[in-house]
C-alpha cells in the first residue's frame, strides 16, 4: 500500500485545526457576553471559513498518490464546514446585537460625563453664589459705616455750625418785570404776576415797559375769562400809550373780547380800525380773518 507523504498530512491536520479552532469560535455567547465579547468579529470567522473552504478544494485536487480514504475525509471535513455556516450566522447576529449593547453602554458614559460636567457647573454657581452674597453684605457694612461718619465728613456749614448770613436781594424795575413775566408765561400763575405787574407799573409808570406790563395784566384777566376788565386794560394801554408798539395788539384783543361778550359791532369797530391805521402789521392780517369770520 502506497503510503501518504508526510507533507499531505500535515495539510489535512492543519484544516482540520482550523475547523476545531471555528467551531468553538462560533460556541454560543451568554447574556452576560457583554461582559467579556468574543475575541473575533463576524469578518474574521468569514474569511477563516473562506480559507478553509481553499485548503479543501486544494486537497481535493491532490495527486493520485494520497490513499483512498482521504476523499472521504475531505468530503466529512467539507460537511463540518458547511456545518459551521450556521454558527457563523448565529455568531454574526450575537456581534450585531453585541454591537448594541457597545453603543448603549457608551451613550450612557457619555450621560454620565454629562451629568458629571454638569454637578461641577453647580458647584462652581454655588460658590459664585456664596461670593456673590458675601460682596452684598460687605457693600451693606461699608454704606453703614459711611452713613455713620457724615456728620464728622460733613463741611462745617452741614455740622450745625451757623450760616453765612443771606445776601439781601435787591429787586429792580426790571427784575420785578422779569418776575411777573415768568409767572405769566411758564407757570401760568396769573393773580401772582397781575399783583407784580401792577407793582411795576406802580413803581415806573413813565417806562418804557409800562404799556407792556399794563398789557400783559389784560391778557391775565382775558385768560381767566374776564373779559369786562381785560377790555378796561386794554384800552388803558390806547389811551394812555397811543404810541406804544402795544397798541396794535391791545386794540386786536380788545376786539376778540368783545366778541366774547356778544358785542360783534364794537369789535368790527377795533378790527377795522387796526386794518385802516396799522394796515402792514400782523394784527391788521389777523383783524381782517376776525372780520371774515363776523360776516364783513
Amino acid at each position: 500500500m502506497h503510503r501518504v507523504p508526510e507533507r499531505t498530512d500535515a495539510r489535512v491536520v492543519r484544516a482540520a485545526s482550523a475547523a476545531l479552532l471555528l467551531v468553538l469560535a462560533g460556541c454560543p455567547l451568554t447574556e452576560r457576553g457583554l461582559l467579556a465579547p468574543p475575541t473575533g468579529r463576524a469578518e474574521d470567522l468569514t474569511e477563516k471559513v473562506a480559507r478553509l473552504e481553499r485548503t479543501v478544494d486544494e486537497l481535493r485536487a491532490a495527486p493520485p498518490s494520497v490513499p483512498a480514504d482521504t476523499g472521504q475525509r475531505l468530503e466529512n471535513l467539507g460537511r463540518g464546514v458547511a456545518d459551521l455556516r450556521p454558527q457563523l450566522e448565529d455568531a454574526s447576529r450575537r456581534l450585531a446585537k453585541l454591537d448594541g449593547r457597545v453603543e448603549v453602554l457608551e451613550r450612557a458614559t457619555s450621560s454620565t460625563k454629562e451629568a458629571a460636567r454638569l454637578d461641577d457647573l453647580e458647584g462652581r454657581f454655588s460658590v459664585l453664589e456664596k461670593r456673590v452674597a458675601q460682596l452684598s453684605s460687605e457693600i451693606k457694612e461699608m454704606a453703614a459705616a459711611k452713613a455713620a461718619m457724615a456728620p464728622v465728613l460733613a463741611p462745617p456749614a452741614e455740622r450745625g455750625a451757623p450760616p453765612a448770613p443771606a445776601v439781601e436781594k435787591v429787586t429792580t424795575p426790571q427784575s420785578l418785570y422779569d418776575e411777573a413775566y415768568t409767572l405769566y408765561k411758564k407757570q401760568g400763575k396769573y393773580e401772582e404776576a397781575r399783583a407784580k405787574f401792577r407793582a411795576f407799573v406802580d413803581a415806573d409808570p413813565n417806562g418804557a415797559l409800562a404799556p407792556n406790563a399794563i398789557f400783559w395784566i389784560g391778557e391775565t384777566l382775558f385768560d381767566q375769562k374776564q373779559y369786562e376788565q381785560a377790555i378796561l386794560e386794554y384800552d388803558r394801554v390806547v389811551q394812555k400809550y397811543p404810541k406804544s408798539g402795544k397798541v396794535p395788539s391791545a386794540l386786536l384783543k380788545e376786539a376778540f373780547a368783545f366778541d366774547s361778550i356778544g358785542d360783534p359791532e364794537d369789535a368790527r369797530i377795533l378790527l377795522k380800525k387796526i386794518v385802516r391805521e396799522f394796515p402792514n402789521s400782523d394784527q391788521a392780517t389777523l383783524a381782517k380773518k376776525k372780520l371774515e369770520a363776523l360776516g364783513e
